[in-house]
């Protein structure tokens, strides 16, 4: 419920707080006086357009703030999505700088206005005749009869079935377009794949190894020369390092008997005789496996040439990098045989999704069918009720394409008078009748969900009598469950309420100022004695009004 209501700097307002009760409340004054102002704050506090025209004073921030007691858990997956505590007592504020600019806050923490506007619809249900025009809407009136028809399981049931069916219906759309995409490129994802494979880079260990095979077959003449030349130098008879070695060895073998230092260099002479003779038998074998192959030079050219320009094309730093690539393709080659199979199984999902969704629809309209007649009956005593004797209902169900309140088109047919066929409710109801329709279909949500403050703007317009004390009856019931607030020019409802506020202006100086406060008793007296007489009521009146109040 509405607790607390703050105002400032706003149109006729400079500042105002206001507490409010809780049950069944009327607001009343003269025409003019500023209802519509107070309602219109409350509205821009709730998410409205911001409106610079309506600032007090255009160099002063506009602030809006309501305070509201949660008595339930209802609103918590609305707060759970905006990321928000929830609190049982919450506070709205809403702030409009003379810029233009608005923040938004729910218990004091910054919010986006599209976070803060279901929140505020959840919490505050307001209704003059152009909000009205929400009968005419398909949701609104198939929440109507689910909630005449109280079966949440089977409409719970529905709404998964839904779900399902949308996520099947995703998974399918996703695999189509991952398909279609393949199907695009398929074709030079393919070459790619096969230019690589043909490579045969699997059968490559290492480019430098392949570049180093290459140079020796380029160059085998050149390797074979100077090999030569090295076995020439290592063992010629006359000048070889190896005769010359051996003469050397002799030579301090002759002195090492007399001198024993010589020893250690004649060990170290023999040391290197024996690693040049290694070293020579090496570079002979070498020599055995150079040889000049023009056919093997020709191949390792073409490889080289192949990977190099793989490479680059590719955009591969190494050969690494570009078998990566290539077990890439071959990924994306073999994906697409298991994206063809996904398409099946999507398709196959899809359609017993559809198939589940139509049973659980024919459930939910058969549910729903069953009690179209208790409901036309409930509306049509409700608006005999409230002035409208000859009205005729009519309640049509016929089934459509699912949707999330199930795969049933709702039409509801109104006619006031006798003898006329029904038609649509918003070409044949005019704006007092679709009053009373809204306040006979907010009744009958009554009883069955808890609903928000609801805040009704002249409702009673067009209605005089024995309609408007059915009128307030009936907000009076709905106010025993829910905080009903009622703008009213009848004295006969007015009176009814709970509590009662009047809004008026006051002149201080140049400027005017509109408040709100909530009377007592025998202000109360006072305030229905002027309705019903005007200012100058006298005690007919008083006693009138007297009448009224203890009618409640």
């Amino acid at each position: 419920m509405l607790k607390q209501l703050t105002i400032r700097n706003y149109a006729l307002i400079e500042s105002l707080e206001v507490d409010w009760d809780h049950g069944f409340v009327t607001i009343t004054g003269e025409t003019g006086a500023g209802k519509s102002i107070i309602l219109g704050a409350l509205q821009m506090l709730l998410g409205g357009r911001a409106d610079l025209k309506s600032l007090r004073n255009p160099d002063k921030k506009a602030v809006f703030e309501a305070e509201f007691t949660l008595e339930s858990d209802r609103l918590k997956p609305l707060f759970d999505q905006a990321d928000l505590d929830f609190e049982k007592e919450t506070i709205l504020r809403r702030e409009i700088s003379p810029s233009g600019k608005s923040r938004a806050f729910i218990n004091d923490t910054p919010v986006a206005l599209a976070d803060l506007k279901p929140i505020g619809q959840a919490l505050v249900d307001v209704h003059s005749q152009h909000q009205n025009l929400g009968l005419t809407q398909v949701d609104f009136q198939l929440e109507l009869l689910d909630a005449f028809c109280n079966h949440p399981n089977t409409l719970d049931q529905y709404s998964k079935a839904y779900s399902g069916w949308i996520q099947a219906q995703k998974n399918l759309q996703k695999t189509q377009e991952a398909w279609a995409d393949w199907k695009k490129e398929s074709d030079y994802q393919t070459f790619l794949f096969n230019e690589l494979e043909e490579a045969k880079l699997n059968e490559i260990s290492d480019l430098e190894e392949l570049e180093s095979d290459l140079a020796k077959l380029e160059n085998a003449d050149s390797i074979l020369k100077n090999l030569e030349e090295v076995r020439n130098l290592a063992e010629a008879d006359d000048l070889g390092v190896l005769e010359n070695l051996t003469s050397w060895q002799k030579n301090l073998e002759q002195i090492s008997g007399y001198w024993k230092e010589i020893q250690p260099l004649l060990d170290r002479t023999e040391s290197a005789r024996l690693e040049l003779e290694d070293i020579a038998s090496e570079l002979h074998a070498l020599a055995g496996k150079v040889e000049a192959n023009p056919e093997e030079l020709d191949r390792l050219t073409g490889v080289l040439n192949q990977v190099n320009g793989l490479m680059a094309k590719h955009g591969a730093g190494n050969l690494n990098e570009l078998k990566e690539i290539h077990a890439g393709l071959a990924s994306k080659v073999l994906d697409a045989n298991g994206l063809e199979e996904a398409l099946d199984q999507n398709r196959v999902e899809e359609e017993r999704a559809r198939v589940y969704l139509e049973e659980k629809g024919k459930e939910l309209r058969k549910s729903r069918e069953a009690k179209l007649p208790a409901l036309k009956e409930s509306l049509l005593s409700l608006l005999r009720k409230l002035g409208l004797e000859q009205a005729d209902i009519q309640i049509l169900l016929e089934p459509q394409n699912p949707g999330p309140s199930g795969s049933d088109k709702i039409e509801f047919r109104f006619s006031a008078n006798k003898g006329m066929p029904p038609g649509l409710l918003k070409e044949t109801a005019s704006g007092g009748e679709l009053s009373r329709i809204m306040l006979a279909f907010k009744w009958i949500l009554a009883k069955s969900r808890e609903l928000p403050t609801l805040i009704f703007d002249e409702i009673d317009t067009g209605v005089s009598g024995e309609v408007a004390l059915q009128m307030a009856g009936m907000m009076q019931e709905l106010g025993v469950n829910t905080q009903v607030i009622c703008i009213t020019h009848l004295p006969g409802i007015a009176a009814k309420g709970k509590t009662q506020y009047k809004v008026e202006k006051s002149h201080e100086g140049a400027q005017t100022q509109t408040n709100i406060f909530q009377l007592n008793h025998d202000q109360r007296i006072r305030e229905l004695a002027e309705m019903i007489e005007g200012k100058k009521a006298g005690d007919l009146a008083l006693q009138s009004a007297r009448a009224l109040m203890q009618e409640d």
